[in-house]
């Protein structure tokens, strides 16, 4: 059986990690708001990297039924961070 190198393990974390942080989300915005996949990639990492020139903004607004699904997940996410917190 074959090692793998660490370095091998970390460039595939990179990799995967582009794939879910930025290109991802890039083809959904060119879907969505009918951007070039360049300006969507930019607009995801200067997104992510919290820039935030506000060259870009999107001018779509979720579907609701997307947006409730969101909300409700922040709201359990909230929860759980703070009862984890008061209880120790």
């Amino acid at each position: 059986m074959t090692k793998i190198s660490p370095g091998a393990i970390s460039s595939l974390y990179v990799i995967l990690g582009c794939i879910l942080l930025i290109v991802i989300p890039s083809y959904v915005f060119t879907l969505v708001e009918d951007w070039s996949m360049l300006d969507a990639i930019y607009y995801s990492v200067i997104s992510l990297t919290t820039i935030g020139f506000g060259d870009l903004i999107p001018r779509n607004e979720p579907p609701m039924s997307k947006a409730i699904h969101v909300k409700n997940e922040s709201m359990c996410l909230c929860y759980g961070f703070t009862e984890r917190n008061l209880t120790g």
